[in-house]
């Protein structure tokens, strides 16, 4: 072969080395191209290390999670060292060292700390190349940002842990309110034996129905997490609590009047919130007797009846206030106390209150005059029949009725059948629901109300409603419950605890009822 076929042969051999690194380079700016999609789409930020010069380069994508500019990422380990979580930063440093003493480098996650402040979750993993030596030479990875997973794990395992608390929650407010319903009644009867014992008694009596009020509220929370719990309520009982708390803290040169009407009708409200809006009317008496005390300070509280309503009438002897101040005192952070005497939000949290419940807040007053804030809730005409009949005109007695009484609560059952068979009655009883079936199925039309659980082991009352309705459908119910939540379908509702008189008188209203 002579030397110009040789030199032939060697540009042929080149051309296809050529053809074959421009084959190679396309693969591999295709390769980083798909990369590089890849990164963005699945929002994954690339970076290296090199360990014998302690460079380190970001992606733009890596920048973007960190919330930095290009310009200011990180060139060094140290800079980079800077912005994890305080926290966490023991722990990645000693998850680098290992990966650049063995070569692995694990996944992990771990916060960081945006320049911002903002705290932020990432994912990790990476590589590491080696030297001839075999020691690590670089360590490359990849970051992802993993806050709304992790945010998202963290509202799971809240939510499971509140799921948890609510249902011990239910099984205490359950078991509790049984209780009672038995301690009220049998408070009740031994105050019937004479004015000297029911004297000594009430006191145990006003712990019960505040005992109440508390489960009431932890039975509303088992049914909807913090959700407030709303249940009929005197406001005349939540009114005098109020003051009962503030007549103790207040200036002891302050005089109270307290009159409360007789036989207030029932409010379904939530007792915490009403007796706070209360409380915070009485704190803007007092302030402004404070700013003004006069000859005679007071605050007098009424509470009494209007056409669908029952009102809360806090009057105080203050300066009072000129129209402009008085069409402002619901706005928030309004104040005429001053900066260091509170936030101006007492008078706008009473007012959303009274609102949230469908009521009104009205205030009167003039400079001289004192001012007058009144709160009104709407009224149950159907509850505060029960009540009125059962304090004004004495427990209504039976005929000689059948009352199937259904509980799982054997003391409960026994307090049941003594207060009914006292007042006349005859009585039934059933230990849940499927023995409520079997005796209304065999009675042949002789159990004339039943008085229903509504949460039993096996069948609830719900259930043995459903039955009523399918097969007695005149037959007459009473629901009886710890909480506010209805059975359907049943004539009247009552929330354990109930007290006699009112129990006597709905089974008296139920039965007469057309």
């Amino acid at each position: 072969m002579n030397r110009v076929d040789a030199l032939e042969r060697r540009v042929r051999e080149l051309e296809a080395e050529l053809c074959a690194a421009r084959a190679q380079r396309g693969r591999v700016e295709d390769s980083e191209a798909r990369l590089r999609l890849a990164a963005e789409t699945s929002g994954i930020g690339l970076w290296t290390w090199d360990r014998a010069t302690d460079k380190v380069s970001w992606d733009e994508r890596l920048c973007a999670i960190f919330e930095v500019a290009p310009a200011d990422a990180p060139t060094d380990y140290a800079r980079w060292r800077a912005l994890l979580h305080p926290d966490d930063s023991a722990r990645v440093e000693a998850h680098v060292r290992e990966a650049a003493r063995t070569g692995f480098y694990g996944e992990m996650e771990h916060r960081i700390v945006r320049p911002s402040g903002e705290v932020r979750w990432i994912h990790a993993l990476g590589s590491a190349a080696l030297d001839a030596d075999g020691a690590v030479a670089r360590l490359m990875g990849a970051a992802v940002d993993v806050t709304e997973r992790h945010n998202l794990e963290e509202q799971l395992r809240h939510a499971v842990k509140m799921e948890a608390v609510a249902r011990i929650a239910a099984g205490v407010a359950h078991n509790f309110n049984n209780l009672l319903a038995v301690v009220i009644p049998n408070i009740d009867a031994a105050a019937r034996t004479s004015p000297a014992v029911a004297a000594q008694l009430e006191p145990a009596r006003e712990a019960a129905r505040r005992a109440a009020a508390i489960v009431r509220e932890l039975a509303g929370f088992a049914e909807g997490g913090l959700r407030a719990s709303r249940a009929w309520h005197e406001v005349g009982d939540l009114a005098r609590g109020a003051v009962e708390a503030c007549s103790k803290t207040f200036d002891p040169w302050i005089r109270w009047e307290v009159e409360l009407a007789p036989a207030l009708p029932l409010a379904r409200v939530d007792p915490s919130k009403v007796e706070q809006a209360i409380v915070n009317v009485l704190l803007n008496a007092r302030d402004a007797l404070r700013e003004a005390p006069g000859a005679d300070p007071s605050i007098a509280v009424q509470v009494y009846r209007e056409p669908e309503r029952v009102c809360v009438r806090v009057v105080d002897t203050g300066a009072g206030m000129d129209d402009a101040t008085r069409a402002r005192i619901f706005d928030p952070f309004f104040t005429t106390k001053g900066p260091t005497s509170g936030a101006g939000l007492g008078l706008t949290a009473a007012y959303a209150i009274v609102r949230e419940h469908a009521g009104a807040i009205a205030c009167a007053s003039q400079p001289g005059a004192g001012t007058a804030l009144t709160l009104s809730f709407p009224i149950d005409e159907a509850p505060s029949l029960e009540r009125a009949a059962g304090r004004e005109g004495g427990a209504p007695r039976g005929r000689g009725e059948r009352v199937l009484v259904v509980d799982d609560e054997r003391l409960l059952r026994r307090v049941l059948r003594a207060l009914l068979e006292s007042a006349g009655y005859e009585v039934v009883e059933a230990v849940d629901g499927e023995a409520a079936i079997e005796a209304l199925a065999r009675d042949g039309g002789d159990i004339h109300v039943v008085s229903l659980d509504r949460s039993m082991p096996g069948l609830g009352g719900a259930e043995v409603m459903a039955w009523v309705k399918r097969e007695r459908p005149a037959l007459r119910v009473i629901g009886y419950s710890g909480h506010d939540k209805a059975i359907e379908g049943v004539r009247a509702m009552l929330i354990k605890p109930v007290e006699p008189d009112v129990l006597l008188a709905t089974v008296r209203n139920v039965l007469d009822a057309p």
